[in-house]
């Protein structure tokens, strides 16, 4: 039902009726387009100074009319009239207020009423209407229009505004606030409500929501039924709709209107003023039109539009998420506890949720020896990719660097120290680039100044970027450092952005690890897509065994940095139940490390909420006993997710903890994000919709902007973290997944998109950018499908470029997906599954110098491609086109698509492998090489050559050209297979099989000719050359039937 059902007219012509009502008073305006018929013009005497119809014999006070009137042409039937009935506007009227509404109206105004119709042919042309005691004249007017002046007037519109009266007659549209002193005084409304606008408000005082007479204006009533007329809620609203019209300079509160929980509350602001609404425990509909709003949703679903101007926006908050807390004193350790946090948001029915929680499991804390050793070297001074920031925490002019992100995730790991105990810890800091020194050396908990900042992490703020990279220059420092310790557990945490810049370093990492000597556990951390793995690798162990790990961004970094603990071998599994029942398992793997305790954030799915529901984390350690323990916490339906839709300008929207799942829907301006309460725990990712941006903040409330990847006035530019720290969100984004299979899509800046667990998409090839992707643990996979122009990917060195996707670099990446240009697509030593797209492609599978490799599956799709398997037991498929295919070494599967194709199963140089080809459509050469083969040269006329080894060789539909070359092969033919020539056949060992050729079961049913050429098989129109062989060679033993 909408806001004017049961009207009859639309609300441009509402709003028509309220100006014509204005009109009806001494000295307004009359509507645009309209003129006023006189008294005169009607054949009538009596009027006053407007030329309005007046008649003091039957009225008190002077109660009046005005009479409008449009010509749309010549004729009286094109003519619409208005007639508006004046309200109180003198001391007469008010002080009889009560004789007007209960005296007769009808014969007030019959020589009017019958003048109006004399002038019309149509009383449906006609409309009434009219504001305060006018409009309960409209009523009376109304109420007899089916019994008085033959019915002419049953037809014509009714509206009214501020009427102190009315019937039970159908048909009449009676528009009142509920906040009118004079409209609500009478107390004399029918039962008839269904003529009469419920709930709606003309506030003038937002905190009290006091009846004003201010809001009895006519002037006021017009402005209404234009804000909601133009309101963006307006198909929304219907007749039972709660609407405050806004009008004060005061914070209007909408939780004061005493609406019931389940209305929804429609607040119009002003478009000339600066509104301040705040929003109650209702669904709020706010809108701030003009003027530089503050719009706050409260509590429930909301949906907050700011409009023009530069405004804030709120969505509000139901609560904290709740929290729920278990600890238990573990068998068999002394009495060491273990702990397990659990939060959850207030549930929102039928939607998704985040949960998140820590495990804490307690370890008696040795003394360490450690040594931070730093690059500092000048590429530290170049800036991380991404949104992610750091700051400037060594105060230098340049924030962000990443010599800022190894300050910081050295200081999370000093801190570490101190709370897990072990603040008593030897610590020494070392510098290194073109020389070394140690710029501090105390315990972790040292704090000389007392100035609440460990004397270590004030060293560690004074490191700046210059320099070269000399790895053996800083590990020669920690040797010289930990020879001074006879006790505690020594360790070098190393840290490089680059390469080593020359110069062996193997004896100093040999003198750390040595175990009758330093038996130091080194570990060694590359930053940045620039660091040297191959040269870390060797910093860790001595070995060239992967060991090493490569950090992108600030947070990964520290995470890294604060390394892992043993206690994580304590923990078995990890269950999430809701109601008791097992929705998602945590691979104790999964858990991230906090520095005192293992962390799990991750969304529960497709659940339906209800006020009953709860969730509890089960966790089941690794003792004899299988111990268990768990916390519960219940989820709440009372969800809280609003929609802020700021509108043009500069907007701000404000998210406190508990906001729920929010969504941002911008058009224009510079915009703003505010996390409240403290909040810098955030996660940036696409949504369901890729085009969609979400923010999870402080790991369980979602903040979706929407279109945000479409660019334009759709972004938001600005993310302001609980500490005051700015993160720009204009340039490229650091987007990241969780453990699930996540599709992940970047800007068209320089994008860093880390995926996490399970098997992901990362979509690249949305601008220029040069762009960092690291799949992470799974089968994960880069797409650029969206790239016109050539691109070139290699796997094998991590990185790739092109002129549509820039300098990316790819880390942990499986699969590739091409462009639609000529692309060279390169593998690596790992299992590969690479499709080329559209163009003429190259395509390079196994990358590597081991000649089992892994087995790749490669498809060349539209375009004439090269595609070559290398190593590997690998599945390539040319798909449509001319293509050329090389299996390389190992057992592999071809299929040459529709084309005329080219396809070898081995190289030239292997050993020979069972590969088995397919030319599939069209006229196929198909090369067995070494190994026995199985060629199928499908339809078409193709050229079949088995090279060594015992071959199956598959004509097909077609006449084709069979060569078994070395080995006892089998020539193998189907129904119809055409005119087939075969050189080489051994009638001494290799076989003829007809055996699928349909009605032939008898040697006697073939006819064999001979000619200068061979002998040939006949059969049903079919035939088989065999080259050079004669008629007499040929026996019953020859054939498969």
């Amino acid at each position: 039902m909408a806001f004017n059902t049961g009207i009859g007219f639309s609300m441009t012509r509402l709003k028509l009726l309220a100006d014509a009502s204005i009109a009806a008073y001494e000295g307004e305006a009359v509507p645009a387009g309209w003129e006023v018929i006189t008294p005169a013009q009607l054949g009538l005497a009596a009027q006053y100074q407007d030329g309005n119809y007046y008649d003091g014999g039957y009225i008190w006070g002077g109660a009046g009319a005005i009479v409008l009137r449009k010509k749309h042409g010549p004729g009286k039937a094109d003519d619409e009239i208005i007639v508006a009935l004046r309200g109180t506007d003198s001391l007469l009227d008010v002080t009889n207020y009560l004789d007007f509404i209960n005296n007769n109206y009808v014969n007030a105004f019959r020589p009017l009423l019958n003048a109006v119709k004399d002038l019309v042919n149509d009383g449906s042309q006609i409309s009434f209407t009219g504001h305060s005691l006018g409009a309960g004249g409209v009523n009376q007017i109304a109420n007899v229009s089916d019994s008085k002046f033959g019915g002419f007037f049953a037809n014509s519109d009714y509206a009214t505004f501020a009427t102190p009266l009315t019937y039970a007659k159908a048909g009449i549209f009676n528009f009142g606030f509920e906040n009118d002193i004079v409209f609500k005084a009478a107390d004399v409304f029918s039962t008839a409500k269904s003529s009469i606008t419920p709930h709606i408000y003309n506030w003038f005082d937002g905190w009290t929501f006091a009846e004003s007479v201010n809001a009895h204006s006519s002037l006021y009533y017009a402005d209404a039924v234009e804000r909601i007329k133009e309101s963006v809620f307006f198909d929304t609203m219907n007749r039972k709709s709660w609407i405050v019209v806004d009008n004060t300079p005061d914070t209007v509160k909408t939780g004061k209107i005493g609406a019931p929980g389940d209305a929804i509350i429609f607040t119009l602001g002003n478009p000339k003023t600066d509104d301040h609404i705040v929003g109650g425990k209702n669904n709020d509909f706010m809108e701030g039109s003009g003027g530089n709003d503050i719009l706050e949703g409260g509590g429930n679903d909301d949906i907050l539009d700011g409009g023009l101007g530069k405004d804030e926006l709120n969505g509000g908050t139901v609560g904290d998420p709740l929290k729920a807390v278990r600890t238990i004193t573990m068998p068999d350790t002394g009495g060491k506890k273990a702990t397990v946090k659990l939060w959850t948001p207030f549930g929102s029915r039928d939607k998704d949720i985040w949960v998140k929680g820590t495990i804490e499991i307690e370890k008696s804390a040795p003394k360490y020896n450690i040594v931070y050793v730093v690059d500092r070297s000048g590429s530290m001074g170049s800036q991380f990719s991404g949104s992610e920031s750091v700051g400037n925490p060594n105060g230098n002019s340049t924030s962000n660097e990443l010599i800022d992100g190894a300050i910081v995730g050295f200081t999370a790991l000093n801190r570490s120290l101190v709370k897990q105990g072990a603040g008593n810890s030897n610590v020494a800091v070392v510098q290194f680039d073109d020389s070394t020194s140690t710029i501090f050396t105390g315990t972790a908990d040292q704090d000389s100044n007392t100035n609440s900042v460990p004397d270590a992490v004030e060293a560690l703020r004074t490191l700046t970027a210059g320099g070269n990279t000399y790895f053996d220059l800083g590990l020669q420092q920690a040797i010289n450092y930990l020879n001074g310790f006879s006790s505690g557990k020594n360790v070098v945490v190393f840290l490089s952005d680059g390469a080593h810049n020359g110069g062996d370093y193997s004896d100093e990492v040999q003198t750390l690890l040595n175990k009758n000597g330093i038996d130091a556990t080194i570990r060694a951390v590359g930053l940045g897509s620039g660091a040297s793995m191959s040269d870390l690798d060797l910093v860790d162990d001595g070995k060239a065994n992967n060991s090493a790990t490569r950090v992108l961004t600030p947070s990964q970094l520290t995470a890294t940095l604060l390394g892992d603990s043993n206690a994580r071998n304590r923990i078995k599994k990890v269950e999430l139940l809701v109601n008791n029942k097992v929705v998602a398992k945590i691979d104790p793997d999964d858990l991230v490390y906090n520095g005192t305790g293992f962390d799990f954030n991750l969304k529960i799915k497709g659940l339906k909420y209800s006020s009953s529901d709860y969730v509890k984390v089960k966790v089941t350690l690794k003792d004899k006993a299988g111990t268990t323990f768990s916390a519960l916490t219940e989820v709440r339906d009372k969800s809280d997710d609003d929609v802020l839709r700021g509108g043009k300008n500069d907007d701000l929207y404000k998210f406190s903890k508990g906001a729920g799942g929010d969504v941002i829907k911008e058009i224009s301006g510079t915009d703003t994000i505010q996390l409240l309460d403290g909040i810098t725990e955030y996660r940036l990712f696409n949504g369901n919709n890729l085009n969609d941006l979400v923010l999870l903040s402080d790991g369980l409330d979602e903040i979706t902007i929407r279109n945000f990847f479409k660019g334009g006035g759709n972004r938001v530019e600005n993310l302001v973290l609980g500490n005051g720290t700015t993160v720009s969100l204009t340039g490229g984004l650091t987007l990241t997944g969780d453990q699930s299979s996540n599709t992940l899509k970047g800007t068209k800046g320089d994008d860093v998109l880390l995926a996490g667990g399970g098997a992901d998409l990362l979509i690249g090839g949305s601008g220029l950018g040069n762009d960092i992707y690291d799949g992470g643990p799974g089968k994960d996979t880069i797409q650029y499908s969206s790239a016109k122009n050539p691109i070139y990917v290699y796997l094998y060195n991590n990185s790739a470029n092109g002129t549509d996707i820039g300098n990316d670099k790819l880390f942990n990446i499986e699969n590739v997906i091409g462009g639609r240009g000529n692309d060279q697509l390169y593998g690596d030593s790992k299992a590969n599954k690479i499709e080329a797209g559209k163009g003429d492609d190259y395509i390079y599978g196994e990358y590597s110098s081991t000649e089992k490799g892994s087995g790749d599956v490669l498809k060349g799709e539209e375009g004439n491609d090269r595609i070559y398997g290398y190593a590997g037991k690998d599945r390539i498929d040319g798909g449509p086109g001319n293509d050329y295919l090389n299996g390389g070494e190992q057992a592999d599967v071809i299929r040459g698509g529709t084309g005329n194709d080219t396809l070898y199963g081995d190289d030239y140089s292997s050993a020979g492998f069972a590969d088995r080809l397919f030319g599939d459509e069209g006229d196929d050469y198909l090369y067995g090489y070494a190994g026995g083969d199985v060629l199928d040269g499908g339809p078409g006329s193709d050229r079949i050559y088995g090279g060594n080894g015992a071959d199956e060789l598959i004509g097909g539909r077609g006449d084709d050209y069979l060569y078994g070359e070395g080995g006892k092969d089998a020539f193998i033919f189907e129904d119809n297979w055409g005119h087939d020539t075969i050189s080489g056949f051994d009638p001494k060992g290799e076989k003829l099989d007809l055996s699928q050729v349909k009605g032939l079961s008898k040697f006697s049913q073939l006819t064999i000719t001979e000619d200068y050429y061979g002998t040939t098989v006949k059969f049903d129109g079919n035939s088989i050359l065999l080259s050079y062989v004669s008629k007499s060679e040929i026996t019953s033993s020859d054939f498969i039937l």
